[in-house]
């Protein structure tokens, strides 16, 4: 299974984890600390796939780079300015 499936995948289960455990306090009317407790455990899962994500974000910015042909060196001798064509005399100035 590709990573980025298994990532949507666990974000998908965390929401429908949270709708849950959000419905079972209600349901069974557990206290404020065990409801902020799960609550708090499923934001540090959400947490982990967004820093799942980033890597699949960097894996492919990488990819990228690998599949560029490299880039040509500047020409030491050309001028940032302006680019002289080779061969001719650099023009005066009319004062």
């Amino acid at each position: 299974m590709q990573k980025g499936r298994r990532v949507a995948l666990l974000i998908a289960g965390l929401g429908l984890g949270w709708i849950a455990v959000t419905a079972l306090g209600a349901t069974f009317d557990w206290p404020q600390r065990v409801r902020a407790l799960f609550d708090l455990a499923i934001l540090a899962g959400f947490g982990m796939a967004l820093w799942l994500v980033y890597g699949l974000w960097r894996d492919s910015q990488a990819e990228k780079d690998r599949a560029q042909p490299p880039r040509k060196p500047k020409d030491p001798g050309r001028t940032s300015r302006k680019s002289k064509a080779p061969g001719r005399a650099p023009r005066k100035r009319k004062d």
